[in-house]
This record gives structure tokens, C-alpha cells and sequence, in this order.
């Protein structure tokens, strides 16, 4: 990650599975402008397939992996979302 992209926001996931740890992301990105960055730790072994997955699925970019506190840590930058994705993440 480079300096001009340092994170809006650092999400720890602790221990969450997939669909709860995506959930707790979208809650705690939500209102955050188009284009922060927000790093996500989370000791979910699954995350290092599903997080790729739901950034597809989202438009927001992966922008990479490392570690933090011994733990993974996934960058991630925000795109704006479509009405139907806002609708979605506001249920």
C-alpha cells in the first residue's frame, strides 16, 4: 500500500466467519465516501477467498494482502455503489 492510501478505517474482524464478518464490513463502511481505503484484519481463514469474491461482486477493489499483528490484513478501496447494491446494503 502506498502513503496516499492509508486507511480511512481499520476494521478487525477478530475471529467472524464469511457472512458475518462481510456483514460487520458493510455496517462499518457505510457512509464513508467513495474512494477511502479500509483495512480489514481478520483471523477467517476463508477471507482470502471470499473477500476477492464479495469485491467482485461489489465493485470495490482489492487493492492487496499483508499482515498485521500477526493476523491477515486486506486493503480494500470503496466504490460507489449502484442503486440496487445501496438498496441491498440497506436491509
Amino acid at each position: 500500500m502506498t502513503a496516499d492510501a492509508l486507511p480511512a478505517l481499520v476494521v478487525d474482524g477478530g475471529h467472524r466467519g464469511c457472512g458475518d464478518l462481510l456483514l460487520a464490513l458493510v455496517r462499518r463502511v457505510r457512509g464513508l465516501p467513495p474512494g477511502s481505503v479500509v483495512r480489514l484484519i481478520t483471523a477467517d481463514p476463508g477471507a482470502s477467498a471470499d473477500l476477492p469474491a464479495w469485491c467482485r461482486l461489489t465493485g470495490h477493489e482489492l487493492l492487496g494482502a499483508t499482515a498485521q499483528d500477526g493476523r491477515p490484513a486486506y486493503d480494500l478501496r470503496l466504490q460507489p455503489l449502484d442503486r440496487d447494491q445501496q438498496k441491498e446494503s440497506a436491509a
